[in-house]
């Protein structure tokens, strides 16, 4: 707590409602601003959903201050009561089966449709100056109706948006979204067939008629103030655009990186990790939403295998199945003593930070490679899903500090050749071309970034914001 920046003088009377979307890895950035704000005296009213509450407790380091406000949510529809997706022929199929990202996608949203008349009945109560807001169409309206000023806090990366959700993004084919928008600055950010045709899903109009493009734009272009989670040393050119675009004031919040965690790594962990040299051991993960198929499992695993990498591997598995059923027959007795497979929840800041650790092969969700980027670790990136392809290009192509395992561009597969091939690169051959220049690339960035007064620079430029905004300045 004590690490945490305060830039003005600590007695602020702004009252902030804060309002994240639904699944953790969105609410998590929500409660990191909110500890900044209130160590600069602001008061912050928390809305999320009862079943976040365990999870953001042990995180908010100034009760007396982030105030927590429970929200019930309704069950969603079953999927065919949604509407349809594009047809095949234009865009995405339908999401067939429980563990797909669209299906998830759809759930989620219209979940966060279902809080809207308890939200509004909640800001009434409570009348914020302002309320922070991410994926909810309907804020900017309720706060127009209640006085009350509305700031848009994008924790996606400026990449992604820039990418999709802006309104110069009007594809008419999954072709057109292989390419970035009009007016999109120059770059090496694009997508392959198999993923632009997962990105035809936000333009698929369901509950109550909306596209997921829609909501945000219409989230984001009803804000009187745009914030986004990320900094001019990563993604200047992108936010220039989304500012063009939308035509509200946007500030950049930095990465706002995590805390250092001060407790110990598990035993167990700890005991097993401790055996290898420094930054000798690659660490998998995938995230707490995205399961891998069988077949990427097999691919993955004995990709990992024939790097020769020690490794330790947290994944899902489908079906939550046994690794038995899942594993190809004696991977784990070929790798017995080397190699880890864990389905459990693990505390991956600490592993990240371990002196072992020296690499992360990461589905390139946003959050994870902020951790990642604040420490030692190599990235080798294999998205899943959404922004995080577009990400893992951020990451890859612009900022050269990861390599990316190839994909078939229709249909989306990966080898374990190609997996070992990129794991070895940063693990392996660390004097080899590629691996010396994303290992600078990558020490310069974490520089950046880990300079407090950088950082302190970013949220002071947000207080600012945020008082003219109170004030009505």
């Amino acid at each position: 707590m004590s690490s945490i920046s305060v830039v003005k003088n600590g007695t602020s009377s702004i009252h902030i409602a804060m309002f994240p979307w639904l699944p953790f890895g969105h609410v998590n950035p929500f409660i990191q601003l909110s500890n900044q704000l209130a160590a600069n005296g602001y008061t912050i009213s928390f809305l999320t959903t009862r079943d976040n509450l365990p999870k953001i407790e042990p995180h908010n380091h100034f009760p007396d201050q982030i105030h927590i406000v429970p929200l019930d949510v309704k069950p969603p529809p079953p999927f065919p009561a949604m509407g349809q997706p594009p047809p095949s022929s234009a865009g995405a199929p339908p999401p067939a089966d429980s563990n797909s990202p669209g299906l998830a996608l759809l759930q989620l949203i219209l979940a966060t449709d279902s809080l809207e008349d308890e939200v509004e009945s909640q800001l009434a109560l409570i009348k914020p100056d302002i309320i922070i807001y991410e994926f909810a169409h309907y804020i900017p309206a309720i706060a127009n109706r209640l006085g009350i000023k509305s700031a848009f806090y994008c924790v996606t990366s400026a990449t992604a948006v820039a990418y999709h959700l802006v309104p110069a993004c009007q594809p008419k084919s999954v072709d057109d979204l292989t390419h970035p928008p009009p007016g999109h600055p120059p770059s090496k950010i694009s997508l392959q067939h198999f993923e632009a045709q997962q990105f035809m899903l936000a333009f698929a109009r369901f509950g109550g008629g909306l596209t997921f493009h829609e909501r945000i734009t219409t989230a984001m272009s009803g804000s009187d103030l745009i914030i986004m989670k990320t900094s001019k040393e990563m993604e200047s050119k992108y936010c220039n655009y989304i500012k063009e675009q939308y035509k509200k004031p946007l500030v950049l919040a930095g990465l706002s990186l995590p805390e250092p965690e001060t407790d110990d790594l598990e035993d167990r962990w700890e005991s097993w990790l401790g055996q290898f040299a420094p930054e000798s051991v690659l660490y998998v993960s995938f995230g707490s939403q995205d399961v891998l198929s069988k077949e990427q499992i097999t691919e993955l695993v004995l990709g990992l295998e024939e790097s020769g990498v020690p490794f330790m591997a947290v994944l899902k598995f489908p079906g939550d199945a046994p690794q038995e059923e899942i594993l190809p027959e004696g991977f784990t007795e070929r790798v017995k003593g080397r190699g880890l497979i864990h389905s459990g929840w693990v505390r991956q800041q600490l592993l990240l930070s371990h002196k072992s650790v020296g690499g992360y092969l990461s589905h390139s969700g946003f959050g994870s490679l902020a951790e990642a980027m604040s420490s030692n670790c190599q990235l080798v990136l294999l998205p899943m899903k959404g922004d995080q392809f577009l990400n893992a290009r951020l990451m890859s192509r612009d900022l050269k500090i990861g390599v990316e395992v190839p994909r078939d561009p229709v249909d989306g597969k990966f080898t374990r050749e190609d997996v070992c091939k990129a794991v070895k690169s940063l693990m392996v051959e660390v004097d080899g071309e590629v691996g010396k220049e994303i290992r600078g690339n990558h020490a310069k960035l974490r520089d950046m970034l880990l300079d407090k007064e950088t950082q302190s620079g970013y949220l002071e430029q947000v207080l600012e914001e945020l008082e003219k905004l109170a004030k009505g300045v």
